[in-house]
């Protein structure tokens, strides 16, 4: 309960924050250096108090964009653009994150389990492109190999760009995808490695146990904690990837709205939409958190705020 209660107290200010933030952001840049920064201070302040007064009773104000990718129209409430874009938004994030999990995982693992061949050593050199390379950089080489594939094979394997719930939202995903699947390869095979020297899995298999019961039940389930903490990161990414993503593959979502939102100094729409972002950051942080739980003992059992 306790644990719970202090989650609730930091998701709280972490929202505050957010919407603090976005008003001293947009209010400095819009003063442009010739307002002194009390001035800015002061009225961010201001503002942001008459912002949560009308956010309590569920006014979130209305959007002052015109016309632009994101096809957001002038004075329309902000709860309006929510309810049209963050379904698309959270629709790519979610095919991202099963990309990350069901391709990530499976690599890390196969690379641990193979790690004095050529084939692990493969595997975790290639995961340095993934994670080194920009998201921008990764749209743009996918679609130029999906062009030059079409032009010489004239095969079209998946559309470069737009918005549809078939194979439109292959592209986004893996260019969504591509850095997380890396590090969460990385992290697993890490995690696994380790874990497979250990005495206990020696003892385990000089016992005469399977393979697959060890590596699940002895070395998976330890490295578990390990796991979820990298998928964790890999969704923080991802949301921190989600404009540029959007942007380039013509995504028409929460990210390319905020882009927009940001360019046109409209605080209202800025505000709402990096605050359901945030929203659903604390959630998702919050599941993962019952995992952790699931995946530890030692964290089922332990007392928040005790001593030995």
């Amino acid at each position: 309960m306790r644990l719970a209660l202090r989650n609730l107290i930091a998701a709280i200010f972490t929202l505050l924050a957010i919407v603090f933030l976005c008003h001293l952001t947009l209010e400095a840049a819009e003063a442009g250096g010739y307002v002194p920064a009390s001035v800015v201070l002061r009225q961010s302040v201001v503002d942001t108090g008459q912002y949560l007064s009308h956010a309590i009773r569920g006014d979130l104000g209305s959007s002052a964009l015109q016309v632009r990718r994101s096809r957001i129209m002038r004075n329309r409430p902000v709860t309006e653009l929510l309810r049209a874009y963050y379904p698309r938004s959270m629709g790519l994030l979610a095919a991202a994150l099963l990309l990350t999990a069901f391709i990530g995982i499976p690599l890390g693992t196969l690379a641990a389990l193979q790690r004095h061949s050529r084939l692990s050593v493969g595997i975790i050199a290639s995961t340095l492109v993934g994670v080194s390379a920009p998201t921008f950089f990764l749209a743009l080489l996918l679609q130029v190999g999906l062009v030059r594939f079409y032009r010489t094979t004239g095969v079209r394997l998946l559309p470069v760009g737009g918005f549809g719930w078939d194979e439109h939202i292959v592209m986004p995903a893996l260019v969504l995808a591509a850095p997380s699947i890396a590090r969460l390869a990385r992290m697993t095979y890490l995690a696994l490695a380790d874990i497979l020297e250990q005495d206990y899995i020696r003892t385990a298999y000089a016992k005469g146990l399977p393979r697959r019961r060890v590596v699940w039940r002895h070395a998976f389930l330890n490295a578990a904690p390990s796991i979820l903490t990298a998928l964790s990161l890999s969704m923080r990414y991802s949301l921190a990837a989600l404009p540029v993503a959007e942007v380039f593959v013509g995504w028409p979502g929460i990210g390319t709205a905020l882009l927009d939102a940001i360019r046109s100094y409209d605080t209202n729409t800025t505000t709402g939409l990096v605050l359901s972002l945030g929203l659903t950051f604390l959630l998702i942080n919050a599941l993962l958190e019952l995992g952790y739980r699931w995946a530890d003992p030692r964290l089922r059992t332990a007392v928040p705020g005790g001593g030995a």
